[in-house]
């Protein structure tokens, strides 16, 4: 086991060291047999099998997987959390409710994220399981109590909570308002989605009609190939005018659909991350 991660980390660590022509940071693959993936060493054999068994344990008891990943250096720690998340596809693909944990050595940076079905009110109480579990075992340079710590007081503060339908924690001594303001938010985020065809058809409708000037064209647009992860589909977008008959057709390519430029491993389910959670160095 440690030939084999020290192998993972000598890569990693040229992988850092290879300069750099724009793209980003390589992500490792998906561990194969358990939650975690220690390339920075931080860990024995025995404490990351114990970690092991602790993750396994969180996932038997609530059905959420969560994620451990040490890494070298990952500059932008932020951002590459995420895309470790999606790549891996950590949690069930229904529920996002998947957590990663990243501690990378070089920025002595760590990183709580959150899959996307929590929403970012729970941002809050990510940041009280670094600041309050993990940090003062952080400082002090134990890694393996800080990542022990960081499972339980996951588990006690955000999961439970989460599947008991409770809501976020406040921030002590403030009010919610911030919850509040951020449900505001994805609401008209929703709203502004669902009725986004809808206006579409309106503009359209208030279009004048390039023939006899009249307001009121109609747009219709069919499916003619649909998209796949490799290649963009096709859509046929028909404009006509129900005053004089006016009609055009046109052929319009659609984007491929998103996905990770990694095709994942290890026995992770399908979720992704919704860029929240929480961060903080030692």
């Amino acid at each position: 086991m440690r030939t084999a991660r020290w192998c993972g980390m000598i890569a990693a660590l040229a992988l850092c060291l290879l300069p750099h022509s724009g793209g980003a940071q390589e992500v490792p693959p998906a561990p194969a047999q358990s939650y975690i993936l220690d390339l920075a060493d931080y860990l024995t054999d025995a404490q990351e099998a114990d970690i092991s068994q602790q993750l396994l344990a969180l996932k038997a008891r609530s059905g959420v997987e969560m994620a451990v990943l040490t890494h070298p250096s990952a500059p932008q720690f932020e951002a590459y959390a995420t895309r470790v998340f999606d790549a891996w596809g950590i949690g069930d693909k229904s529920r996002n409710d998947g957590i990663l944990l990243l501690i990378t050595r070089a920025e002595r940076a760590v990183r709580l994220e959150l899959g996307a079905g929590y929403g970012r009110e729970w941002d809050r109480a990510a940041a009280d399981v670094i600041d309050r579990e993990m940090m003062p075992h952080l400082r002090a340079d134990d890694i393996n109590a800080a990542v022990a710590s960081a499972i339980a007081a996951t588990q006690r503060r955000i999961i439970t909570p989460y599947q008991a339908g409770d809501p976020a924690p406040a921030p002590k001594g403030g009010s919610n308002w911030p919850v509040w303001l951020i449900g505001a938010l994805i609401a008209l985020t929703a709203i502004s989605r669902a009725f986004k065809s809808r206006l579409a058809a309106l503009f359209g409708r208030m279009s004048r009609c390039p023939q006899c000037q009249q307001r009121g064209l109609k747009r219709q647009v069919t499916a003619l190939r649909p998209a796949t992860r490799v290649l963009g589909g096709l859509r046929r977008v028909q404009v006509t005018c129900p005053h004089c008959g006016y009609s055009q057709s046109r052929e319009e390519p659609t984007a491929p659909i998103r996905t990770s430029t990694y095709s994942g491993g290890g026995g992770f389910g399908g979720g992704r991350s919704g860029g929240g959670g929480a961060s903080g160095r030692f």
